[in-house]
């Protein structure tokens, strides 16, 4: 569903139109390949999506590769050093990714009753179990509406 998400949310900074069922597809071939690699499942993440649009990375796939590269050695090599990373530090580079991905015409939507009420609920309960819970129990609600 995340990469869904992200796939639309993309769509909607770009005026472009992405294919739904080939994010599937691949996702789910990438994901059963992992596993013979013993490799974990992923999907699209939408933080680093939005920062390589913002920053004009576009859709080149050097991109996705020096990402890629970039995290590895993070993890690999970085890992002492972001220990010693304060936790604000960390917390405010989560909010900063929330503020930027969060689709603020959504307030307007609400209250100007564009949407119909049921969906402005949804909304509203989504933000807060995400909020409270996290994002996988907030998605799981959200499909209850559908």
């Amino acid at each position: 569903v995340e990469s869904l998400m992200m796939v639309h949310l993309l769509n909607n900074l770009t005026g472009s139109h992405g294919n739904f069922e080939v994010e599937i597809l691949a996702g789910g071939v990438a994901n059963i390949l992992t596993g013979f690699f013993q490799g974990f499942a992923g999907c699209g993440l939408v933080g680093p999506s939005i920062l390589n649009f913002t920053t004009g990375g576009g859709f080149r796939r050097v991109s996705a590769l020096i990402y890629s590269v970039g995290m590895i050695l993070v993890v690999v090599v970085a890992s002492p050093a972001i220990d010693l990373v304060p936790m604000p530090v960390l917390a405010a580079v989560v909010f900063y990714v929330s503020y930027k991905t969060f689709d603020w015409g959504t307030f307007e939507m609400i209250l100007f009753r564009r949407i119909p009420l049921m969906d402005s609920l949804v909304i509203v309960l989504v933000v807060v179990v995400t909020v409270e819970e996290d994002l996988a129990v907030a998605v799981a609600v959200s499909l209850i509406h559908i």
